[in-house]
């Protein structure tokens, strides 16, 4: 039996005041995830590139938090992995997060899912310091604070969509 813990991602990513945090209301009914999930999501930025994460986490009725899948994505890579593109600055662009990683899990009922999103700040990646410039070269010296915004609505349909199954 392997126990594998990533307890240590909860109260880091659950606390960090500059991502947004989603929880959804108590599940009513079990849930059968299998498959990856998508995150459809509309941003504006104030610089011409930056890193993005979205990690989904189920919290138990205990009030325990479980890692389920997660998914990063460099702004100026939206459309393509090949060909880096300037993001234009203050615009509002959607961006699709759809390279999740594989999830199969009953999430019981009383179960919520938490959906956090913000910048990638972690020593496990490349810095970026969203000059925009090739991040192979960038230094401290082409750093620039990066403005998020996550719009929402009808005009913005900023969405999570899961792999559903029936049991």
């Amino acid at each position: 039996k392997t126990l594998v813990d990533f307890a240590w991602r909860a109260e880091r990513e659950a606390f960090f005041p500059e991502k947004v945090v989603f929880h959804s209301p108590p599940l009513n009914d079990d849930l059968y995830l299998t498959g990856k999930v998508k995150f459809d999501a509309y941003i504006s930025l104030n610089v011409n590139d930056t890193d993005f994460e979205v990690i989904l986490y189920e919290i138990k009725p205990d009030g325990t938090c479980e890692y389920l899948t997660s998914d990063i994505k460099r702004a100026r890579y939206n459309n393509s992995l090949e060909e880096a593109v300037r993001v234009p600055k203050n615009d509002v662009v959607q961006y699709t997060f759809d390279t999740f990683h594989f999830i199969s899990k009953k999430i019981p009922k009383g179960s919520r899912l938490r959906l956090v999103f913000g910048a990638l700040h972690s020593p496990y990646y490349q810095k970026n310091f969203n000059s925009g410039k090739s991040v192979e070269t960038e230094g401290y010296e082409d750093a620039r604070e990066a403005t998020i915004k996550l719009f929402h609505g009808k005009k913005y349909p900023t969405a999570l969509t899961l792999p559903l199954r029936r049991r």
